[in-house]
């Protein structure tokens, strides 16, 4: 299809307007000047007209002068209407300059151009040629008498037919004006005609090539405004609004498919992140219940078994350091009974002592795996290090027959895992070594701190979340990014309130500050973080007299409490008072939530878990933990330390420890 630019239209446009206009006005000027001049010579024709009439007055004047000063002045008015006739006639036939207004000013006439008209005027000159002789000769001293009469007579009889012809001048003048007026009119009226067409058709032409196209445009940019963008923008024309519309389309394209793109990567996004929560949510289950196992060999099992369903392995296994003979064992398998073909191997061969000495989790595969392991296992095979603090006491493996079939994030779970599994083993191993009361208290310690938070699951949470950040940083989807930004710094604190509890530093922390003060922090975070009221009643300070450890564990107690607010009793109003006196100190917590049967079996596992670590807090440090809720009149949660008996006994355990 050929191209016709918008811009070439206009300029077109624009240019015969411009003719039109310049034509117009030149049309306009030339035909003024034309009626001037037409209405000058007509002016002179008449004038001529009168000079024949004067010529006739002075004739008779002579003619009667019986003065000599009137005939001469007669004489003298004759010669000079005859002069003005001949001139008239000249400037008639050749143009000039003639004089205006009794000659005070002059005016240009053109010579005429018209045939009849210029024979006309030649006839007139013919018959005034007589007539200017006859002048001539009456102008003469010389003359005889009857020389002048003959004159005289020929003056009289030839400037009738004169004036005739004059008068028949005059008609032809103002006929050819009249014409050239009517052409004058048909000029301008063509052209205004012309203006009109070249109106319509620039109409026609910007509504067809320019408004059209561009309300097209429009509705199609609403569509695309609107999400719409299926259909796809035609371009009507080839022109400058048919690039335009070409540019739309390939945006709309583009659009199209960047939001497919986008679409497909926020569904992957959101499988994945399920994939990862139902993945977190397995591993915690796991977790709570490796670590409230004690017997070592369910544990052990447990352990392996779990693992290899979680990460789906063909094989995993959990091998134990012996340090009297500086060997690694086999502890636990779980997988088919050949995968073995060794129990256990020097701790310095293979990838052992970057697991063990290093405590680094390693992924390989063929001969890099570890020795232990069947050659048709060593597809896949990821290690990680079984460690309580600084200390290593095994290493967690898993296998697969086939070559990268672990996912990514298979190495963080296998480590959170091996964690969660040194827990485990070491409240399994403290059980099974000792089973006194301190021991017990040791163990239940232990299980409350995990209960608190995982470290090193919050840890792999928070590392998922700055992960899933990063890959959002493109902009794809802003929901997505929106709810984990909202949930990291939640994340970041519980991982740093576990890590310090796991290393130990709560207990020197708490000294630091008083007991009223941490308090006030735990309920202002609380309303913070919920939105919910809080209010605190201190009615004494007696209480600050009880050991960190004491202040330690109530403060534990009233944030489990907040805890379980927040997440069964829908309350509006959390009320904790402290009443102390020297004798007892009673702490109480009270919502106005939506409160429960405690006569039903609960189905809540946390919560029951929850209360179960509160009371066992309570009893740690001689206390009793009593609760009390009805469904619709809220919850009543009440520590009561006796204090004389609980720091005596304190004061004894700590002479007999020490």
């Amino acid at each position: 299809m050929m191209r016709h630019s918008i811009q070439t239209k206009l300029s077109f446009v624009f240019l015969t307007f411009l003719i039109l206009v310049a034509g117009s006005v030149v049309a306009t000027s030339r035909g003024l000047e034309s009626q001037i001049n037409d209405t000058f010579t007509i002016g002179a024709a008449v004038e001529q007209r009168e000079l024949v009439h004067a010529v006739s007055g002075h004739v008779f004047r002579v003619q009667a002068g019986r003065q000599r000063e009137e005939y001469d002045l007669a004489l003298i008015e004759l010669d000079k209407s005859s002069k003005q006739i001949d001139n008239i006639l000249e400037t008639m036939l050749s143009g000039g300059v003639l004089p205006f207004n009794n000659l005070e000013e002059s005016i240009e006439i053109s010579a005429v151009s018209d045939t009849s008209i210029r024979t006309q005027i030649q006839l007139i000159r013919k018959r005034w040629m007589p007539i200017s002789t006859a002048i001539k000769i009456l102008l003469t001293d010389t003359t005889s008498v009857l020389i002048r009469s003959r004159a005289i007579t020929d003056i009289q009889t030839q400037t009738t037919y004169l004036s005739r012809e004059l008068d028949t001048l005059v008609e032809m003048l103002a006929n050819d004006s009249s014409r050239n007026l009517t052409l004058l009119k048909s000029i301008q009226i063509t052209f205004f005609l012309g203006a009109l067409a070249l109106l319509g058709w620039g109409y026609w032409f910007v509504r067809y090539f320019i408004i059209r196209p561009l309300d097209y445009l429009d509705l199609s940019a609403k569509q695309i405004t609107a999400g719409n963008l299926q259909g796809s923008i035609a371009t009507q024309h080839e022109d400058e609004i048919g690039d335009l519309t070409l540019s739309f389309e390939t945006m709309r394209s583009e659009l199209a498919t960047a939001r497919e793109a986008s679409e497909l990567w926020t569904e992957q996004l959101e499988r994945r992140v399920d994939q990862r929560t139902k993945a977190l949510r397995a591993l915690v289950e796991i977790s709570a219940d490796i670590t409230s196992e004690l017997d070592l060999n369910h544990v052990l099992s447990s352990i392996v078994h779990n693992c290899r369903q979680l990460i789906g392995a063909d094989l995993a296994v959990l091998c134990m350091i012996k340090v009297r003979t500086q060997t690694i064992n086999v502890a636990s398998v779980s997988g088919e009974k050949d995968a073995i073909i060794s129990k256990h191997k020097p701790l310095n061969m293979g990838n052992v002592e970057n697991v063990i000495e290093k405590g680094q989790t390693i992924s390989c595969s063929g001969r890099e795996v570890c020795s232990m392991i069947a050659t048709a296992y060593t597809g896949a095979h990821i290690a990680a290090p079984v460690r309580v603090g600084d200390q290593v006491l095994g290493a967690l493996c898993v296998s697969h027959r086939q070559k990268d079939s672990f996912s990514s994030e298979a190495p963080n779970l296998l480590t959170l895992l091996a964690n969660s599994a040194a827990i485990a083993l070491s409240n399994a191993q403290l059980f099974n070594k000792a089973k006194t009361v301190a021991t017990i208290l040791e163990r239940e310690r232990i299980a409350a701190e995990m209960h608190d938070g995982l470290a090193q699951t919050l840890g792999y949470i928070n590392l998922q979340v700055d992960q899933a950040l990063a890959t959002s940083d493109n902009g794809q989807s802003n929901q997505v990014r929106e709810y984990l930004l909202r949930i990291q710094p939640a994340i970041q604190n519980a991982y740093d309130a576990t890590r310090r509890m796991l290393i130990g530093a709560t207990e020197s922390h708490l000294s630091e500050q008083k007991f009223e003060m941490q308090l006030k922090e735990i309920l202002e975070e609380f309303q913070q973080k919920t939105g919910l009221m809080t209010e605190l009643h201190m009615e004494s300070a007696s209480f600050l007299a009880f050991p960190n450890q004491f202040q330690h564990q109530l403060l534990h107690i009233i944030k489990e409490s907040l805890i379980n607010v927040q997440k069964h009793a829908s309350a509006s109003l959390v009320e904790v008072t402290v009443e102390a006196s020297p004798k007892t100190t009673v702490v109480t917590i009270i919502d106005d939530g939506c409160g429960f049967d405690l006569t039903a079996k609960s189905t809540n596992k946390s919560g029951h878990l929850g209360l179960k670590i509160m009371r066992g807090r309570a009893e740690r440090i001689g206390g009793k933990l009593a609760v009390t809720s009805k469904p619709g009149e809220g919850t009543n949660v009440t520590v009561k330390v006796p204090l004389e008996q609980v720091l005596s006994q304190w004061t004894l355990k700590q002479v007999s420890s020490q």
